[in-house]
């Protein structure tokens, strides 16, 4: 895939859901992590790109405790073309367990 259509995704539907969150969907930012929150189903982290982020261990622990103080599940998708390259080892060291893509 080309990088400008991986630009395009990344700013136009990585964080699409804090422009229009559904009702009963909170969202807020922590740096360049948007975190949301549903009490009905689960919290789910979006953002653009964490390239250039200097402490991403840092946000992802932080991201932990949030959604553990409210006892609530998230989802934080890990694309493959993303920075850092090693995110998915980063999540796994937090505790995160990643599932198998599936194509819907």
């Amino acid at each position: 895939m080309s990088t400008d259509l991986l630009a395009a995704y990344d700013a136009q539907v990585r964080t699409a859901l804090a422009r229009r969150p559904p009702r009963g969907v909170t969202c807020e930012w922590d740096g360049p992590l948007l975190r949301c929150s549903d009490v009905a189903y689960r919290g789910f982290v979006g953002y653009r790109s964490l390239a250039g982020e200097q402490n991403v261990d840092a946000l992802i622990a932080r991201t932990v405790a949030f959604f553990g103080a409210r006892g609530e599940a998230f989802e934080w998708k890990a694309h493959g073309h993303e920075q850092p390259a090693d995110l998915p080892r980063r999540l796994r060291a937090h505790g995160s367990f990643p599932r198998p893509a599936t194509l819907s």
